[in-house]
């Protein structure tokens, strides 16, 4: 798809995400050589530094968890899910549930309450099974 975009000599390249296979980082790569401006759009990490040196525009995934646990605590609930994607290609989804998964789990340790955090996409009878696995432990 790339490899056809840039045969149209584009203005700019706006990308989704900074997780790209290696041929995908060498088109764009070439892209930028020959001064076709690369924008990759919904990804800011922390650190803010892309390899290729792209322009980056969007959000830090895993400082979005630690706010989703955060706003669920500050409303009262005291024992936080997550359940990761199932696409393991779905970076930004496994980031924002590492960020989740940290501010969910420090707090239910000073809380004493549990944290599931489950990877792997939805599954109802594993977050069953998972709820009920937490229940045992905060009963036993």
């Amino acid at each position: 798809q790339l490899r056809a975009l840039v045969g149209w000599a584009p203005s700019a390249l706006i990308v989704t995400g900074r997780h790209h296979t290696a041929g995908a980082s060498k088109v764009l790569r070439d892209a930028r050589a020959a001064r076709t401006p690369v924008i990759e759009i919904w990804d800011y990490p922390s650190n803010a530094k892309d390899a290729d040196g792209f322009a980056l525009i969007g959000f830090d995934h895993r400082e979005v968890g630690k706010t989703m646990a955060r706003h669920l605590l500050a409303q009262g609930h005291q024992s936080l899910a997550y359940v990761d994607s199932g696409v393991a290609e779905d970076f930004r989804a496994h980031e924002r549930g590492v960020g989740f998964a940290d501010e969910a789990r420090a707090a239910s340790e000073s809380a004493g309450k549990p944290c599931i955090f489950l990877n792997g996409g939805y599954n109802p009878e594993r977050v069953a099974q998972a709820i009920l696995d937490q229940a045992s432990v905060r009963l036993g």
